[in-house]
Formats: C-alpha cells, sequence, structure tokens
C-alpha cells in the first residue's frame, strides 16, 4: 500500500581527498541515522493517507448535498 520512503537524493562526491573523506562520511551517517528517520516518514505517509481519505469522503458528501438542491 504505502512506497517505502526515499529520503535520501544521491551523494555526489566532490573531486579531491577532502571531497572522498566527505564522501564516505555521509555514507556512514545516513546509515546510521535511517533508523531514527525512517519511522517517522511512515508514519507521516499513514496520516497523509488518512486525511486524503478524509477529505474525499467530504468532497463527495459536499457534491451530494449540492445535487439535492
Amino acid at each position: 500500500m504505502f512506497t517505502k520512503a526515499d529520503w535520501l537524493k544521491p551523494l555526489e562526491r566532490r573531486p579531491g581527498a577532502k571531497g572522498r573523506v566527505a564522501f564516505q562520511a555521509k555514507r556512514v551517517l545516513r546509515k546510521l541515522m535511517r533508523w531514527y528517520v525512517e519511522p517517522a516518514f511512515i508514519e507521516q505517509r499513514m496520516v497523509n493517507d488518512a486525511l486524503l481519505r478524509l477529505i474525499d469522503d467530504l468532497s463527495r458528501r459536499v457534491e451530494q448535498l449540492e445535487s439535492r438542491e
């Protein structure tokens, strides 16, 4: 039902030693933080889905009431 959150944009490696170190550090940090960030995205997708269903239902009800008049 829900797609996996892809909150990671592709890393770009800059030239030079400094770029290599930064690239590797970012890769490690992303792996370490994913366990913390991913559940929040899952919960947000669930809330968004519920809100969209509610909005669709309310929209249908308004259309039905308007068609009665």
